[in-house]
């Protein structure tokens, strides 16, 4: 396991869709604010979105600070 501070933030957010539903959607930025990745499709509750970020980033970053909004 790694102890030191992870360089990655995960951040899980609302949006609306064309259809007006609310969606979860996530997006994994580096320290340096450069986006790393996202989700391409919207989930209908946070705890799948912040799954999903924690399954594709995997165990090397599970030190990552998560910022819901």
């Amino acid at each position: 396991m790694n102890d030191e501070p992870s360089r990655l933030t995960i951040t899980v957010y609302r949006s609306r869709s064309l259809k007006r539903n609310q969606r979860y959607r996530w997006r994994v930025r580096d320290l340096n604010g450069k986006l790393l990745g996202n989700g391409g499709e919207g989930y209908s509750d946070r705890k799948q979105a912040t799954d999903m970020a924690w399954y594709l980033i995997g165990e090397a970053h599970q030190n990552a600070r998560v910022v819901v909004q």
